[in-house]
């Protein structure tokens, strides 16, 4: 018996390091589209868009980063008319890892040494994007579930083609840096945290916590 538990706990360990090596392959050639925090709901085609007031992980997000992350209205790769006190190097990526619905999608896929964040294994994990077009890369957070769909594991953490037109939502910062317009393609895969290279995406970040910082000094 004992032996059967240890062969078990083995096999599982295995499954989910091939998982963890599997996430970190390259999505090629994934339509991309623009969001950004505080957009008002809208239908596109047959497909529903909701508000960007929250995200599937967290219900104030719009107040939780300042305001509305205005696509237009920007000084470098931040909003004119406020300090962000979150990053705005954000994407959406479809799977939801907190509904009961895909539960056992989460066991199969979801790396198992992935720790919770708002109760979600997928929340802020930074993942590495590259526009073919322009020859530029850069890094930002997994901050919220789409576009379109909520379900399509086998894409975001295996080799299948997404289920929607479009298989990443990416914010205005990411969008600028990068150099692209919503449609376009793009490269990405999950980046390893603890060895991400500087740039705006870490300064940014950093002055977000500074800026949490005083405005819960403030209030």
């Amino acid at each position: 018996m004992k032996k059967l538990i240890i062969q078990a706990f083995l096999s599982f360990m295995l499954v989910n390091i091939a998982l963890s090596t599997f996430a970190s392959d390259w999505h090629y050639g994934i339509r991309a589209s623009i969001f950004w925090i505080g957009e008002r709901a809208a239908w596109v085609g047959a497909h529903f868009s909701p508000p960007g007031t929250m995200s599937s992980w967290d219900p104030h997000w719009r107040d939780n980063y300042g305001g509305i992350d205005h696509p237009i209205q920007r000084i470098g790769y931040f909003p004119a008319r406020f300090a962000p006190t979150e990053n705005p190097f954000y994407v959406a990526l479809p799977f939801n890892d907190t509904t009961s619905a895909n539960r056992e999608l989460t066991r199969k896929f979801v790396p198992v040494a992935w720790t919770k964040r708002n109760g979600s294994k997928c929340f802020g994990r930074w993942i590495e994007i590259r526009a073919p077009a322009t020859g530029k890369r850069c890094f930002a957070q997994w901050m919220d579930v789409g576009p379109w769909t909520t379900d399509d594991a086998s894409y975001v953490f295996g080799h299948s083609r997404p289920k929607a037109p479009y298989g990443i939502d990416v914010s205005p910062a990411v969008r600028d840096y990068l150099g692209i317009h919503s449609g376009d393609r793009v490269d990405w895969r999950f980046a390893d945290e603890q060895n991400l290279p500087f740039g705006p995406w870490i300064q940014a970040k950093e002055e977000a916590i500074i800026f949490q910082a005083i405005k819960r000094k403030i209030h």
